[in-house]
């Protein structure tokens, strides 16, 4: 059996790499190089909105119905095949998809991944740390962030590929 300092680690560890993507802060530079317009980006953010929006309020029903665990790893595998979707057709529609998948894996995960810090930390009779831990995550993963800021930065040189790989 792992110690809470572990599972806590876990959870921050988490929180820090799943948004340690070099492409995030390139995308937008790589859609207007294969041709979107202004327009089109625009209309490629919102698509990318909607989705996060429309399943965000499923996401924490299919929390309580199926493993949460599997959930954020389902969450992960989808949210990195918009990337593989951007990699293998860029253009209007592969960028469209991409979206489709970022905004549909992070609602998965974000509805299982709070839940189950919460229920972590409420097995452990210390629920009341919930709003402390979940921003030192939420912090964490904002420190990705700008890891893959100064990675994307770094690797664009060798070109979009190897940034969305």
């Amino acid at each position: 059996m792992r110690s809470p300092r572990q599972i806590l680690f876990a959870f921050y560890w988490n929180g820090c790499v799943r948004d340690i993507i070099p492409i995030y802060p390139l995308y937008a530079v790589m859609f207007i190089d294969h041709g979107v317009s202004p327009l089109g980006l625009s209309v490629l953010l919102a698509l990318w909105a909607t989705v996060a929006f429309v399943f965000e309020i499923p996401s924490g029903a299919w929390a309580d119905r199926f493993s949460r665990k599997w959930l954020i790893v389902i969450g992960a595998v989808i949210k990195g095949a918009a990337f593989i979707a951007w990699w293998l057709r860029p253009d209007f529609f592969g960028f469209a998809l991409g979206f489709f998948f970022w905004g549909f894996g992070s609602t998965l995960r974000s509805g299982a991944w709070e839940a189950l810090l919460h229920d972590t930390l409420k097995s452990w009779g210390r629920e009341q740390e919930f709003g402390r831990r979940y921003g030192q995550a939420t912090g964490l993963a904002t420190f990705g962030v700008v890891i893959a800021d100064l990675a994307g930065g770094l690797l664009i040189v060798f070109g979009y590929d190897l940034v969305l790989l």
